[in-house]
């Protein structure tokens, strides 16, 4: 992904510094924070049964928020400068919250849900 954003803009323009460096760390905090909340959902609502069915509603309402925030964000007139230090900033607070709760809940949570 990084390789790819980084084409795009040596083929399009000479390249800022800075309009790298902002790339580069916005394409880290995106992989961050997706994995954080992957993480995050499944350890704290235990979506998926022992067959691997999807049981739990909460799941897809939050994974349907939070792709329709991403979408809105990639569709609208507002500057990757403008965006980027924003998105990273909601990275860094959601997982530090996502990991704090994921360490205080889970261990109380999790358990093997058994599909029927």
């Amino acid at each position: 992904m990084i390789t790819v954003a980084m084409g795009i803009i040596f083929a399009l323009e000479s390249p800022n510094p800075l309009s790298v460096l902002l790339i580069i760390i916005q394409s880290i905090s995106m992989w961050v924070f997706f994995s954080v909340h992957t993480l995050f959902i499944y350890y704290i609502f235990q979506p998926y049964t022992d067959e691997y069915e999807l049981k739990h509603p909460i799941y897809k309402i939050i994974n349907f928020l939070v792709y329709i925030i991403c979408y809105i964000s990639m569709t609208s007139n507002l500057s990757g400068s403008l965006v980027a230090p924003i998105f990273i900033g909601v990275t860094i607070i959601y997982s530090v919250v996502a990991l704090v709760l994921v360490y205080k809940l889970a261990p109380s949570r999790f358990k093997v849900r058994i599909g029927r």
